[in-house]
């Protein structure tokens, strides 16, 4: 009675994941195999039911318990997606405070990617006491949530979203993906309201309902992805559109990339947008 009074009060904030599979320091082989295609499933398939997880698998197991049960993945008016843990009778997961301390933490560092192996750091630390074996799916399940603010690197290179390939590195070495929170409450939209145009009218599948700078830059570098690689290459351009092209094969930041890096491409700064 007294070690779990000390336990209780040392780990106040410790999540409350009833899950005997995943909630511990070395999981099993198959606990990682369902684990491993659970975070895929988190990827590829946020808006199904389930995450398109027929039956019940181990894998299925392990979203009802990991993120069903604790609301993390729900239905909401926009369809099934990945939502924050608000404060309510209905944190039953006591994870609303992992959420916001974990926000706060990037939002302390917004001038560096912040490697996911230094968030796991922070979340074994009292008060949390978080297992290893399910800090990837927390992590994901994060990303997925407040993907709208979050920058994604993998091994220091920007990439327009989280990928399904970015969830292999996740889980083989932490700290080769990476996060960076981008903070958008100063910027202006002129310049953004611009680019936006150019990535809808290139890309008709991308409607960019949210005007946001991660969005945009997102938008645009995956328009850049998508082009035959000859042109990535050829020397048969003008010497402006060889520019653009180096500027892209470089960018690796989006912030920078909107508000610094385009804008001087033509002799500004982004000072220019506010004037």
């Amino acid at each position: 009675a007294l070690a779990s009074r000390l336990v209780f009060k040392r780990f106040s904030h410790s999540p409350k994941i009833h899950n005997e599979l995943l909630n511990r320091i070395k999981p099993s082989s198959s606990a990682n195999a369902a684990k491993n295609i659970l975070l895929r499933q988190m990827v590829l398939h946020e808006s199904e039911r389930r995450l398109g997880i027929d039956g019940y698998p181990a894998e299925g197991g392990l979203y009802d318990s990991l993120l069903f049960a604790t609301r993390l993945h729900q239905e909401t008016p926009e369809g099934w997606k990945f939502v924050a843990p608000v404060e309510s009778d209905r944190d039953c997961s006591k994870l609303k405070n992992l959420w916001k301390k974990t926000t706060e933490y990037l939002q302390k560092k917004t001038k560096e990617a912040v490697p996911i192996s230094e968030l796991y750091n922070q979340w074994r630390k009292h008060p949390y006491g978080v297992k290893d074996g399910i800090m990837p799916v927390l992590a994901v399940a994060y990303i997925q949530s407040m993907k709208g603010n979050l920058a994604i690197y993998r091994q220091g290179v920007f990439q327009s979203r989280f990928k399904d390939l970015d969830v292999e590195y996740l889980t083989k070495d932490a700290s080769d993906i990476q996060l960076r929170w981008m903070d958008l409450s100063d910027v202006s939209k002129k310049l953004l309201s611009g680019l936006a145009d150019v990535v809808r009218e290139l890309d008709e599948t991308n409607s960019l309902k949210d005007l946001q700078p991660i969005d945009v830059a997102r938008g645009l570098i995956a328009i850049f992805d998508r082009l035959q690689t000859w042109t990535k290459r050829t020397q048969q351009l003008s010497g402006a559109a060889k520019q653009v092209r180096d500027l892209f094969k470089q960018a690796s930041d989006p912030n920078k990339f909107i508000f610094d890096d385009i804008p001087a491409l033509f002799g500004y700064d982004a000072s220019f947008i506010d004037e």
